[in-house]
């Protein structure tokens, strides 16, 4: 569960990977059997041979920027295989980009753009704890560098799970506390399970997420600060650990401060809305 910047041009100024993972859909099924009756449930991410989840996932990025207005659409659809348990307990699993788009919003309709980032029929070997946080993704991705940048990267398909067993009205909190070469990000997540119910045949655990993080960063326009405020609801299936649907939307508030021609200090306001969706279509 992280958010990240990626300032990567004057245009393309931001790209937030939220605390988010998103999904969509509903669907009404049998009474469920834990949690709505008081019972705890301990969660763990857990797959078997032969287990393939396939995702779809969509963002919308609104950004305003010295002056400009600018309106992105990403979607990917991956897939999430089984590979094998490790002797420490963790989990191997391998996730496939199968498509990658991504368009500018016009006037007149959508324009495909050349974007920096190109996941499509890339592999990445993800290792999971039993927890659901990534612990490593070796691959490669044309567009990501750095130390974590591919784990940083995959990390939105996963929602890391409570520690301890948790019930209906349960909350808890996890401290944001990230940094790599491109800045750092401080902050507070909440978390509260709402409630137990079934999508698509599957027994959730619908959690509540809403978090505020503050940012700084070092981009090509200079030093950028803010605040990143958002949330987000996670429907994960009580026996696997895995996000069955989510959505979550951001807002970025923030200020980009460079030198100007005459060697003085000049700031320029920097806005970005983000919503993320993420769909489970097994």
């Amino acid at each position: 569960m992280k958010y990240r910047i990626d300032l990567r041009n004057e245009l393309t100024v931001i790209t937030v990977l939220a605390l988010v993972s998103s999904l969509a859909g509903c669907s009404s099924a049998p009474t469920p059997s834990t949690g709505e009756v008081g019972g705890e449930i301990t969660f763990r991410y857990s797959l078997e041979e032969g287990d393939v989840l396939k995702y779809e996932g969509y963002g919308n990025r609104e950004m305003q920027f010295q002056g400009m207005s600018m309106e992105t659409i990403h979607s990917d659809r991956i897939s999430i295989t089984y590979d094998h348990e490790t002797d420490d307990g963790n989990l191997l699993v391998d996730l496939k980009y199968l498509e990658s788009s991504d368009k500018m919003v016009r006037l007149d309709g959508y324009e495909e753009i050349d974007a920096p980032v190109k996941p499509e029929g890339r592999t990445i070997s993800v290792t999971l704890s039993p927890k659901g946080e990534v612990l490593n993704a070796g691959g490669f991705i044309v567009g990501i560098s750095g130390k974590n940048g591919i784990k940083n990267y995959v990390d939105k398909w996963f929602f890391e799970l409570p520690e301890d067993p948790v019930k209906v009205g349960d909350t808890w909190e996890r401290e944001i506390d990230e940094e790599d070469e491109r800045g750092k990000i401080t902050g507070l997540a909440r978390l509260e399970l709402k409630k137990i119910e079934y999508k698509d045949g599957i027994e959730v655990a619908v959690i509540d997420v809403d978090y505020e993080g503050q940012i700084i960063s070092e981009t090509p326009s200079g030093k950028m600060t803010g605040t990143n405020e958002g949330e987000s609801t996670f429907k994960i299936a009580v026996k696997g650990g895995y996000i069955v649907e989510s959505s979550g939307s951001s807002d970025f508030k923030g200020a980009i401060v460079s030198e100007d021609a005459s060697g003085g200090e000049q700031k320029q306001k920097i806005t970005v809305v983000n919503d993320d969706k993420v769909k489970l279509c097994k």
